[in-house]
C-alpha cells in the first residue's frame, strides 16, 4: 500500500494486524510486487471486506456464482489466506456485498475458482487486461 502516501495529501497511519479498535482483523494479501491487498475480517459479526481479490460485479463472477476469484488467481485461489474464515457477510470493493449464506459463497468461489477458470478466460480476459494496465500505469 506504499502508492497511497503518494497520492493524497492527509495524514496517513498504518495497521498491521488490527484496524485500530474496530475489531477488524487484517490479513495483508500480495500476490505481485505492485499488488498489495488489505483484507478485514472482524470475527464478532462475520464481516469480510475484500477489496480487489473477491467480487459479485461484472469481471469477478461467471454462471451462477455469486462470488467469484479476480481472473489473475482463479488458477491459485487464496485459500490460506481465506478459506478458514467464516463470514457472515461479504463486502466487496466490486460488487454488491452477500449478506444471505456468505460463507458457502465463499467456499463455492475459492473451491471452485480453478474449474472455472477457462470460462472467466473467455468472458473477462479483454476486460481484466485493460483494468490491469489501468491499474499499473496509475
Amino acid at each position: 500500500m506504499n502508492r497511497v502516501a503518494e497520492r493524497i495529501d492527509a495524514p496517513i497511519e498504518r495497521f498491521e494486524t488490527a484496524f485500530g479498535r474496530s475489531g477488524f482483523d487484517i490479513y495483508r494479501f500480495e500476490p505481485l510486487s505492485l499488488w498489495q491487498e488489505a483484507i478485514a475480517y472482524r470475527e464478532s459479526d462475520g464481516t469480510l471486506v475484500v477489496p480487489d481479490l473477491l467480487g459479485s460485479g461484472p469481471g469477478y463472477t461467471v454462471g451462477s456464482e455469486r462470488v467469484g476469484v479476480v481472473l489473475s488467481h482463479r488458477l491459485a485461489p487464496p485459500k490460506e489466506t481465506l478459506g478458514d474464515l467464516q463470514p457472515e457477510r461479504l463486502l466487496f470493493g466490486h460488487g454488491d456485498g452477500v449478506f444471505e449464506e456468505a460463507s458457502e459463497a465463499l467456499d463455492t468461489a475459492l473451491s471452485g475458482a480453478r474449474r472455472r477458470l477457462p470460462r472467466a478466460l473467455v468472458t473477462q480476459f479483454g476486460t481484466n487486461l485493460r483494468l490491469f494496465i489501468a491499474a499499473m500505469a496509475d
